[in-house]
């Protein structure tokens, strides 16, 4: 299960899509449901974490929050 802190955001984990050594840490996390994926309370959602900047690349600069793979599934 993914965990949150106490503002209810996730807890921070590198990104999943930066192309440095050194990925971003973030708090962002793909939220499209996904069969089998990580648990976020009751739903089963993608999960992947990716920063403001890798979100920028592929136009999520926003809710929803969608990774490259699920950012045009809404």
């Amino acid at each position: 299960m993914l965990k949150r802190n106490a503002a209810n955001q996730f807890e921070s984990s590198p990104c999943a899509f930066c192309d440095s050594m050194r990925p971003l840490p973030t708090s962002h996390r793909c939220l499209a449901e996904q069969k089998g994926g990580m648990l976020d309370g009751e739903n089963e959602i993608c999960g992947r974490p990716f920063c403001a900047p890798c979100g920028g690349k592929w136009g999520c600069e926003g809710a929803p929050y969608r990774c490259k793979d699920h950012v045009g599934n809404v």
